[in-house]
């Protein structure tokens, strides 16, 4: 089935769109998927991706969780996220962080 079928209607009534639908599917295929991973991964631009992740977050039809400074993505309910591991939580970091020196990273993560 779809995914358009699936989701049908936000709460607001307003029908999803097909980028709205790809992001949605691959958080749910992908619980905790941080941001940059779910830009990458979905090829758009950063304006792009913020929009709709703020319209499904809205809905609530996407739930976010910060750790640290990296913000992972899941569906509502979805259960504990696998944990970061070490070299996730350093990625992650200095992808967010262009430029960040080795004592910028070990704060940021926590190691």
């Amino acid at each position: 089935m779809p995914a358009a079928s699936r989701i049908g209607i936000s709460a607001s009534g307003r029908w999803y769109q097909p980028t709205r639908e790809r992001i949605h599917a691959h958080v749910v295929a992908h619980p905790g998927v941080h941001y940059r991973e779910l830009q990458r991964a979905l090829a758009l631009d950063n304006g792009v991706l913020a929009h709709h992740l703020a319209i499904l977050v809205r809905e609530r039809l996407v739930a976010q969780k910060r750790e640290g400074r990296v913000v992972r993505f899941h569906a509502p309910g979805a259960g504990p996220l696998p944990p970061l591991d070490s070299g996730e939580r350093v990625l992650a970091f200095v992808r967010a962080n262009p430029g960040a020196t080795g004592g910028d990273v070990a704060r940021g993560t926590g190691l």
